[in-house]
């Protein structure tokens, strides 16, 4: 009972500060059709239009490329609330249309930037992709702006 409890009052306390997850990340996984990748950069621009920091609830723009040739290869949206980060992504290349799909992830990892904002410095995702019949987890670690 008490551990039950512990996860409880830490997800209260992790839920009871805004988190942003606007920055640029560099992730590594496996998906079940395409096997294990590593050296993509997710990056996560904040929408401030649509979203409500006093309600904890925040919009992104996301966008998903090769790190080696900076070609973007997905492009989606995602909303956050609390710790968790809810995504859609679909392929840029034509001939892969079928090639997109839904995420979930949850800041593994919290610390505070410069300005003592709550920020995630590790996400660990899993998606689904229905048409593509494909699925996969990865992580992705926070790229520290110099």
């Amino acid at each position: 009972m008490q551990k039950f409890l512990f996860l409880i009052l830490s997800g209260l306390i992790v839920n009871s500060f805004a988190i942003d997850f606007t920055g640029k990340y560099l992730c590594s996984g496996y998906d079940t059709k395409d096997g294990a990748y590593t050296g993509d950069v997710l990056t996560l621009k904040l929408d401030a239009g649509h979203s409500y920091e006093k309600r904890d609830l925040y919009s992104y723009s996301f966008i998903l490329s090769d790190a080696a040739t900076g070609k973007i290869v997905y492009n989606g949206s995602a909303v956050s609330v609390g710790s968790n980060l809810s995504i859609h992504f679909k392929n840029t290349d034509p001939k892969k249309s079928t090639d997109e799909g839904v995420g979930l992830a949850v800041a593994s990892k919290i610390t505070r930037d410069k300005n003592g904002n709550f920020m995630p410095s590790k996400i660990q995702k899993f998606y689904y992709e229905k048409d593509y019949t494909s699925d996969g987890s990865e992580e992705c670690t926070q790229i520290k702006e110099k």
